[in-house]
């Protein structure tokens, strides 16, 4: 009976150190503002209203979030960024940021090569979080980490 114990218990623990990924998907800003508080922590504080399909991605082993999501207005969001609240950031600094978390970057995020390819971007900064506005393609990229 012991044994039986133990290996459940095992599993139990194995199980829970490799599920701290935590998903979020909204489709729209209103889904996203009706999330608890928590939830919310782990998006950049620029989201407003004219954001959509707004996802992350987090991992609290690794205190590091991944986030994506559409938005209408480009010039709403160059100005709030180009604000002083944000640092800029050359683009070789969020493209570092990316690959130090490659092994967990999710699907859904552009890889290196892609990021490199991109035209129309601003880079910016706010503490622990590195941000790419695609003004073309009218998304904001997001990585958070210590």
């Amino acid at each position: 009976m012991k044994p039986i114990l133990i290996t459940l218990i095992a599993l139990l623990f194995s199980s829970c150190a490799n599920s701290d990924e935590y998903n979020q998907f909204y489709k729209t800003f209103k889904n996203y503002k009706e999330a608890n508080a928590r939830n919310k922590s782990w998006f950049p504080d620029l989201i407003q209203k004219d954001a959509f399909n707004i996802q992350s991605q987090s991992r609290l082993s690794k205190l590091s979030s991944f986030s994506k999501f559409g938005i209408k207005n480009t010039k709403q969001y160059e100005e709030l960024l180009d604000s002083n609240q944000y640092t800029k950031l050359h683009k070789i600094e969020f493209i570092k940021k990316s690959e130090a978390f490659k092994s967990i970057r999710p699907n859904w995020f552009p890889k290196t090569d892609s990021i490199i390819t991109f035209s129309q971007e601003m880079f910016f900064k706010k503490e622990r979080t590195c941000i790419l506005l695609n003004k073309k393609d009218k998304v904001i990229l997001a990585i958070t980490s210590n």
